[in-house]
């Protein structure tokens, strides 16, 4: 089955727990103009209503437009993406188009909503109302965030309505007694627990000469921060001061994990070398592993993550949602985007498609 974009909502510490696989961000929906036609969506433009105006830009270039027609064309063929990776920002291909997958994604949030609307469980203002505040609960920053990348407060509402007619559909029935939520917090006291950390320093070189001239350095009596400085070959040496950037022991490579948590406080490290490069840390200051009595926002988080699933199970929303979307009539009406979806619908509805019967 084609998969969709899943914005976050909440982290709820469960891996296991299944998070929204049909919920689809409204960030293209005013940029590809869709029409959907039998599945309640805006109508597709006709000679008897208005048209975009022929002269609205989406932006200037030395005062040459850009107009909005192009934009959206665009945006709604291009097959690559710019994406950050570890070594960087590279380009990459991506399934089909970015038009593509945001229509496959609006079709799931119609018909989501059309069987939230036939199951009663369609959210509230006041739902979202109270939505929205457990998340900015949970960061304080939420909304500013969601501005930071070019929602509106309608968009961020909107986005929070799906995602809860589509919890609304799936915990129908539902019901998470306290003792349940007492009872996963016991059998996964790690879920709870502040990890080890370490602050530290760290020099790493790719030459013996430059390791002896570094021993050399601390065993004299200078400061390991200003021996980083001098010799230490990681980028940022000299503006922080040696300072490693990873405080969490259990975040670091495996092969300083053991070293670094073997080293005492204000201690220096013997030498780990992992192919060329060599690492020795100082240690400035440890703190052990935590347990942290769950918060009552954390508990919260635990009760709508056994609730998800719970209700997965009880009303095998993932069944019912394929049933519908294949049942459904999706007419697009946009040109360039209509024998892509033609081809997908096709695929989406051979058996192969479907989901693993339950057993």
């Amino acid at each position: 089955m084609r998969r969709h974009r899943d914005p976050p909502r909440y982290d709820m510490g469960l891996n296991h727990v299944l998070i929204s696989r049909y919920l689809g961000g409204f960030v293209l929906v005013s940029v590809l103009g869709l029409g959907l036609v039998g599945c309640g969506g805006p109508k597709a433009t006709t000679d008897a209503e208005p048209k975009p105006a022929a002269a609205a830009v989406a932006a200037t270039v030395n005062g040459e437009p850009i107009s909005l027609e192009e934009y959206y064309q665009h945006t709604g063929t291009k097959q690559t993406a710019q994406v950050m990776t570890a070594k960087g920002a590279s380009e990459v291909r991506v399934l089909g188009s970015f038009g593509l997958q945001s229509l496959q994604e609006l079709v799931d949030q119609k018909i989501l909503l059309q069987m939230a609307k036939e199951a009663g469980a369609l959210p509230t203002e006041a739902d979202i109302d109270a939505e929205l505040k457990f998340q900015v609960s949970l960061r304080p920053t939420y909304e500013a965030m969601l501005h930071d990348q070019g929602l509106s407060d309608k968009m961020i509402r909107d986005d929070l309505y799906v995602g809860l007619a589509r919890e609304h559909v799936i915990l129908k029935g539902v019901t998470v007694e306290p003792a349940e939520v007492d009872g996963f917090i016991k059998s996964n006291p790690q879920r709870f627990t502040e990890p080890a950390k370490v602050a530290s320093l760290y020099i790493q070189v790719t030459s013996s000469g430059r390791r002896a001239r570094v021993d050399a350095d601390l065993a004299g009596g200078k400061s390991f921060g200003a021996v980083a400085e001098q010799f230490s070959e990681s980028p940022r040496a000299k503006e922080t001061g040696g300072v490693y950037p990873i405080s969490s022991i259990a975040e670091m490579p495996k092969e300083f994990q053991s070293v670094v948590a073997s080293t005492k406080e204000k201690a220096t490290s013997d030498w780990v070398t992992v192919g060329r490069t060599s690492t020795k840390f100082y240690i400035v200051k440890k703190t052990a592993a935590q347990y942290k009595t769950p918060t009552a926002t954390q508990r919260e988080l635990v009760r709508r993550g056994l609730a998800l699933q719970k209700g997965q199970i009880k009303n095998d929303f993932d069944h019912k949602f394929f049933e519908k979307l294949t049942a459904s009539k999706v007419d697009v009406q946009v040109p360039y985007l209509k024998e892509p979806w033609n081809k997908t619908w096709n695929q989406l509805s051979s058996p192969s498609a479907a989901p693993t019967p339950r057993k």
